[in-house]
């Protein structure tokens, strides 16, 4: 069965709304698995649908949480953050 997770993200002061697609299957042991095809390797689990909902966000939050130096002087890089 397939649902879609709305994930809320902040971008420094501002939040925004981020919809993406999960695949929610039944668990064969009872409960909910859930994996997200726009995110590789990002899955979570739960016992109950809601518990498996709150997973999720965790599970996006830390596959899209990127740790990145700055840059030093002189570099010609730039770090931006965008909201989607």
């Amino acid at each position: 069965m397939p649902a879609a997770a709305y994930f809320d993200c902040s971008f420094g002061a501002k939040t925004s709304n981020m919809k993406i697609k999960v695949v929610v299957h039944e668990a064969e042991q009872g409960g909910f698995w859930a994996e997200v095809p726009a995110i590789a390797g990002c899955a979570s689990q739960g016992d109950t649908m809601d518990e498996l909902m709150r997973n999720l966000h965790e599970a996006i939050e830390g596959c899209l949480a990127v740790d990145i130096a700055a840059p030093k002087p002189g570099d010609k890089r730039r770090i931006l953050e965008i909201a989607v």
